[in-house]
C-alpha cells in the first residue's frame, strides 16, 4: 500500500466531502443491489484515491477549488496523463484511476447532484 500524505488531505476538501455524502445517500436510496455495490465500490475508491500522495501530482486540490461540470474534461485529461505514467504506480492504482475516469465520463450528467 502506498504512503498516505497527511499534509494533503483532499478527502477533507468540501467538494469531495459533498460527493462522498451524496454517494452515501445514493446508496441508501437505491434498492438495486448490483448498482448499490458499484456505488459503494466507487465511494470507497474515491475516498482512498484522494488521500494518496499522488493527488499532488494531479494538482487536484487547485482543480477542485474551481471545479465546474463543464470543465470536467480537464480533470479527465489529468487522469489520462496519470494513466500514461502508469509505470510510476501500481496496477491496482491504475485500475482505480481508470475506474474513476470511466465513471466521470459516463455519469457526468448526474454529477450536478454531487457538486
Amino acid at each position: 500500500m502506498m504512503a498516505i500524505n497527511n499534509n494533503f488531505p483532499l478527502n477533507d476538501h468540501p467538494a469531495i466531502k459533498k460527493m462522498i455524502l451524496n454517494l452515501s445517500n445514493l446508496i441508501s436510496a437505491n434498492e438495486n443491489n448490483e448498482f448499490q455495490h458499484l456505488i459503494i465500490s466507487l465511494k470507497l475508491q474515491l475516498e482512498e484515491y484522494f488521500t494518496y500522495e499522488e493527488a499532488k501530482f494531479l494538482n487536484v486540490h487547485n482543480k477542485l477549488n474551481n471545479f465546474h461540470l463543464k470543465e470536467h474534461s480537464d480533470f479527465i485529461n489529468e487522469l489520462s496523463d496519470l494513466e500514461r505514467e502508469g509505470h510510476r504506480s501500481s496496477k491496482e492504482r491504475m485500475f482505480t484511476v481508470s475506474k474513476i475516469k470511466f465513471w466521470l465520463n459516463n455519469h457526468v450528467s448526474n454529477l450536478d447532484i454531487f457538486l
